[in-house]
């Protein structure tokens, strides 16, 4: 996660044109990040077999706490774990 917000303070707009709400976003990001972490390609390798585990209903949060622990920082990656989750669903209604 360290990466991503490095990522977001690098981009060319200074600091101060960022609105308060993205800034906010930065820092709850840094105030949550963790001593180990997985980077978006990570959760995106694991994400299939992430959402077929939390489809069963087994416990993600201790089978994968770092997937778990980064989808609930980064909205990209839960974006596309919503998306991943929905083609599953969709999938076994039509079967």
């Amino acid at each position: 996660m360290f990466k991503k917000i490095k990522r977001l303070f690098s981009k060319k707009e200074p600091f101060e044109s960022l609105p308060p709400e993205r800034i906010s976003m930065l820092l709850d990001m840094l105030a949550r990040t963790e001593p180990l972490e997985v980077s978006c390609d990570d959760v995106s390798t694991a994400l299939a077999e992430f959402s077929e585990m939390h489809k069963r209903g087994e416990d993600v949060t201790h089978l994968m706490p770092l997937v778990h622990q980064h989808l609930g920082m980064c909205p990209e990656c839960r974006e596309e774990f919503e998306a991943v989750k929905a083609a599953i669903e969709a999938e076994q209604q039509l079967d």
